[in-house]
């Protein structure tokens, strides 16, 4: 989405040139650390703060970096840890198995320790961990116990995910009768066995074992057994091992169980580790930029209503890392850390817009009041349909604790015999809400709306969506910040700052100066010295027009027309893929049709429009669903049916059978296969099941079912590949949001996706409002009483620099003779800085003018605050 470098000013671009070639010291690294491989001591890569995260993460195995034995390269064998997160189970054993690595390079690295970060040379300042050098164990060669590493991370409350990394003790019993059947001919005993297992230093021996398995495992096709960057699961995704000899046999935790038990069945991913094997889950490690509080404070001093943007040569920020996130079959884990690892405190030049937090919560509010005014649309192949603005933000809200594996948060899916179709049960807590119901859907969203997670839902989603907005932006019109720059999103106690950074040392490049040139004409506020300016709202639109235009303009690449067209198209190719496996599976062994899942394969690749009709049941059973869903009044896009719904259909075997029961009802109704028995009906629905996950087609599944992909945020318009918040970033960035702020903040933006009729506010918003003022206060009201009265003392004793002015309907002032006498008082209290007319012809005109911000309302100042009122507003 980026503009052409140089289309602002070219001179900086040169200057930038010529700094790149002649200065070290200008690349975009504010933070370094020193990488060591162990044990490999001598040799030091540099990586900068966000590089070490990104291509680095702890917890994931390290492909670009072999380890060696001897002849032999283990790829995968480098693993980092944190102990430091509080869902990790097995913190202080781990740290145990480490310990030795710590004793064993004392003598040549003095500051290595292996406690909370596993290992590296570290400082803990109180509020964080600073990471200087990083040291990069090996899985089989350091550590106490070799060949193997386990870590247990606690996914909820009710479910554990053990990993373990390295070779399993089933591949060491294995490797023991290899050892014993390959070298007793040598004189090789139990005791040198013992010591090979325990030392793959030695390498010679190790290198005959690893090539005698290499044998074995090449005549049966499995992988290459130097590989331990990629994982098998079993016990139902809860044991998951990269050791590359472990397919197709059964693990630990399943041995001890009876086969009926359900996380042990005898399928893909349960009972025997998963013969799909697949790459090490991706573990987002994505710090964020963040604001020191000192300065938080210091830039909200320029606070005006309803917001500022400020350009500063001398913001000072820090780097955080707070959390992990991996997403495993089985669910989404967020590791948090007890402590953030923080980088060293950076000064550098930033482009940031500053709002008070007060002032989004009143907008939050005003949204819930104006449900029926404001819509986003859902197009769907058919119809489009409206979801109240409020409705949107709070399923977003929903599906995000679910895909996070909140506790309080989950979904059912049951087939209603009666009305032949699916249901979407929400529960919060110990509450359900059946998402069928409009009114259903309107007792969850007020019950979820008065929360206070999720005001504070709204505020990071508002504060990321415009950061992103600004970051595309500057990457727009200003040269080489799509590289050298980085977007930040603040969010403290008293205000909220989104907006873009140099990411340099000391901000050499000056890289956001051109964005003060190009404000230039609306400037409020120099101070020279400081190498600050302060710019008036409508700025803003300046920096976004581009990516206002482009989010009130995006669709689907193809349109959702066009790919409504080739619905059936896209059913037969998804038919056509599962034929193909099935075909694949059914000839892959001579006996299969002896066993009972290979004549089911050979039953469903002979019977193609059975396979074709439970294809196109399902797809229309989903189908209905998200329009149900929609109608109700709930969001759904492709995301949340992707991470939640279809994820539940997956993995949970009761939402599983649901799902068949239904395929099945309709698949019964069908001449054709009415005479198939139920039990084998079901077993060939479930298998199609398995099957649809291995030829993976899910995308198309979802484009069918929710054409419009990009409806309130995509990878074309608003969403960043370095996302702070990755796996949260679909549910976080809302564009109808961002648009209705805007306009609730008097700047006219559109898109064709959001319809506001009008916005209505009860008093108690006007008054926050009022109450925030800074500079001037213009108020014109039909009546004022005691309330109001109250209300201007209140704000003249707290704001000692802001001056009032109000405006009454002169008959006020001759009926309501004890009111004018106590707003004379306060005249005189607060001299120059109250001034209270009246007019001089009848009116019934309601205005209130703070700082930059006017709103013409129906609420006279002070009078009740529950009552709605009207609410337009305009830039002064």
């Amino acid at each position: 989405m980026s503009a052409p470098h140089g289309i602002y000013t070219p001179r900086l671009k040169d200057i930038i040139d010529e700094r790149l070639g002649v200065s070290e010291f200008v690349r975009p690294i504010t933070h370094t650390i020193e990488v060591v491989f162990l044990p490999n001591i001598d040799e030091v890569y540099k990586y900068s703060f966000d590089e070490v995260f990104l291509r680095l993460p702890p917890f994931e195995p390290i492909a670009i970096k072999p380890s060696i034995y001897g002849q032999v390269e283990l790829k995968g064998d480098y693993v980092w840890f944190i102990t430091s997160i509080e869902n990790l189970n097995n913190k202080e054993s781990l740290s145990k198995v480490y310990k030795i690595v710590e004793e064993q390079y004392r003598g040549n690295i003095p500051g290595i320790k292996c406690r909370e970060i596993i290992c590296g040379e570290y400082e803990d300042i109180g509020t964080g961990i600073i990471l200087k050098r990083l040291y990069i164990p090996r899985i089989v060669g350091d550590g106490k116990s070799k060949w193997s590493k386990e870590v247990e991370l606690q996914l909820n409350d009710r479910t554990v995910i053990k990993i373990i990394y390295g070779f399993t003790h089933e591949t060491l019993r294995n490797w023991i009768r290899t050892i014993k059947e390959r070298f007793s001919s040598r004189g090789v005993y139990d005791k040198e066995i013992i010591q090979i297992l325990s030392s793959p230093e030695k390498a010679l021996k190790f290198t005959e074992i690893i090539q005698k398995f290499e044998e074995i495992e090449k005549k049966s096709g499995s992988y290459a057994p130097t590989t331990l960057n990629y994982v098998s699961s079993c016990y139902g995704g809860r044991v998951l091992t990269t050791d590359p000899f472990s397919n197709g046999k059964k693990c630990d935790e399943c041995k001890d169980k009876s086969r009926g038990t359900l996380l042990c069945r005898d399928i893909p991913g349960y009972g025997i580790y998963h013969w799909r094997r697949r790459i090490f889950p991706r573990v987002y490690a994505s710090p964020r930029n963040a604001v020191a509080s000192y300065n938080v404070d210091d830039l909200g001093r320029y606070y005006r209503v309803p917001f500022v943007c400020i350009f500063t040569e001398g913001v000072r920020c820090v780097k955080k890392l707070e959390s992990l996130d991996i997403q495993f079959d089985i669910g989404r884990v967020r590791l948090k850390l007890a402590k953030p690892i923080i980088s060293d405190y950076f000064n550098t030049n930033a482009f940031l817009v500053v709002i008070n937090r007060q002032l989004i919560e009143a907008f939050t509010n005003i949204i819930k009041k104006s449900a029926s005014n404001i819509y986003c649309f859902v197009p769907t192949c058919g119809s489009s349909t409206k979801i109240p603005l409020i409705n949107l933000l709070v399923s977003k809200f929903i599906w995000k604790n679910i895909s996070m594996q909140e506790y309080n948060y989950d979904i059912d899916l049951k087939f209603d015999d009666n009305a032949n179709k699916l249901q979407v049960i929400v529960k919060v807590g110990d509450d359900e809400f059946q998402v069928l119901y409009s009114e259903n859907v309107n007792k969850l969203v007020e019950r979820i709306a008065e929360s206070n997670d999720f005001v504070k839902f709204v505020l990071e989603s508002l504060t990321h969506t415009l950061a992103h907005s600004i970051y595309i932006g500057l990457s727009n019109i200003i040269p080489y910040f799509d590289e050298y720059g980085a977007y930040i999103s603040h969010v403290d106690k008293n205000y909220v700052i989104a907006g873009g950074i140099e990411n340099t040392r000391g901000g050499t490049l000056k890289l956001l100066r051109p964005s003060a040139e190009i404000l230039s004409s609306e400037r409020y506020f120099e101070d020279t010295e400081k190498g600050l300016m302060v710019f008036k709202p409508s700025s803003i639109i300046k920096i976004v027009k581009d990516v206002i235009e482009i989010v009130g303009k995006i669709e689907s690449p193809k349109g959702v027309e066009e790919i409504c067209k080739v619905k059936v198209e896209n059913i037969e190719r998804i038919a056509s893929a599962v034929l193909s496996r099935l075909k694949e599976e059914s000839s892959e062994e001579p006996s299969v049709g002896s066993t009972k899942k290979g004549r089911k394969y050979m039953i469903l690749a002979q019977n193609q429009g059975l396979v074709r009709q439970i294809i196109k049941v399902m797809i229309g059973m989903f189908e209905e669903l998200i329009q149900e869903i929609l109608n109700a009044g709930m969001y759904i896009d492709r995301y949340a049916f992707t991470s939640v719904i279809l994820w539940k259909v997956l993995r949970d075997l009761t939402i599983r059978g649901n799902i068949i029961k239904g395929v099945k009802y309709r698949v019964r109704n069908i001449d054709e296969f009415n005479s198939i028995p139920d039990s084998e009906l079901d077993e060939l629905i479930d298998l199609i099941f398995d099957v649809l996950i291995e030829v993976e087609m899910s995308t198309i599944i979802t484009n069918i079912l929710l054409p419009d992909y990009c409806s309130d945020g995509c990878e074309a318009d608003l969403h960043l590949p370095r996302c702070s918040k990755a796996l949260e970033q679909p549910y976080i960035i809302s564009r109808c949001l961002l648009i209705t702020f805007l306009r609730f903040a008097g700047i006219p933006v559109y898109a064709p996706q959001l319809e506001i009729e009008r916005f209505e506010c009860g008093g108690s918003e006007l008054k926050t409002l009022s109450m925030l003022a800074r500079d001037r206060l213009r108020i014109l009201t039909h009546v004022l009483g005691d309330d109001g009265v109250k209300i201007l003392s209140e704000i003249l004793s707290n704001k000692q620099d802001l001056k009032i002015a109000i405006e009454i309907d002169k008959r006020f002032k001759e009926q309501n003779l004890e009111i004018v006498r106590k707003l004379e008082e306060l005249e005189s209290k607060y001299k120059r800085r109250l001034n209270v007319i009246y007019t001089t012809e009848p009116h019934h005109g309601k205005m209130i003018v703070i700082d930059f911000l006017k709103v013409i309302t129906s609420w006279n100042f002070g009078s009740g605050e529950r009552v709605r009122q009207l609410y337009i507003s305009e830039l002064q």
